[in-house]
């Protein structure tokens, strides 16, 4: 008899430990979810989205102003023998796209990774706003290549009626 009354009160100590640790449980979560850090977290990370994709973009637009720079200056110096050394490094600096293609891939990879939407919005606003310069390049390095071109079939013409 003495044996089932300690069993009973080991039981009721042990059942109430356990209620109690899942009310506790239960509580915390209730207050982890009441807690806003998450969202503080989420706007920090897009913070920090925003700063490194913002300064990847004013790279990138820095590496185009220079190609833009390029394009003028192998359109200019296309046909004159002089100047070929402009040329010649007007052309290596368009040649050398590298650095370009990485910060793209940067910038790309910030739009890409896991935000808001309001997040990806701001990221893709940035990027278009260097869409004019790479159109100014791919328009002006068409315009060069078919200058260059009508000269050498100028140039070969008058070549071949001179025989």
């Amino acid at each position: 008899m003495i044996d089932a009354i300690r069993r009973r009160q080991i039981d009721d100590v042990l059942n109430y430990d356990r209620n109690m640790n899942i009310q506790t449980l239960i509580s915390t979560g209730r207050a982890v979810s009441k807690m806003d850090e998450g969202s503080d977290l989420r706007e920090m990370q897009s913070q920090t989205v925003l700063t490194s994709t913002d300064t990847a973009v004013k790279s990138l637009a820095t590496l185009l102003d220079q190609k833009r720079a390029a394009v003028l200056s192998v359109k200019h110096y296309i046909h004159s023998r002089p100047q070929e050394v402009y040329f010649s490094a007007a052309v290596y600096v368009l040649y050398d796209y590298n650095e370009v293609v990485v910060l793209y891939n940067q910038v790309i990879g910030y739009y890409l990774a896991n935000n808001t939407p309001q997040t990806k919005q701001i990221v893709l606003s940035s990027i278009r706003k260097l869409l004019g310069d790479v159109s100014f390049i791919k328009a002006g390095l068409k315009q060069a290549i078919n200058d260059h071109l009508a000269f050498v079939r100028a140039t070969t013409c008058r070549n071949i009626c001179q025989c």
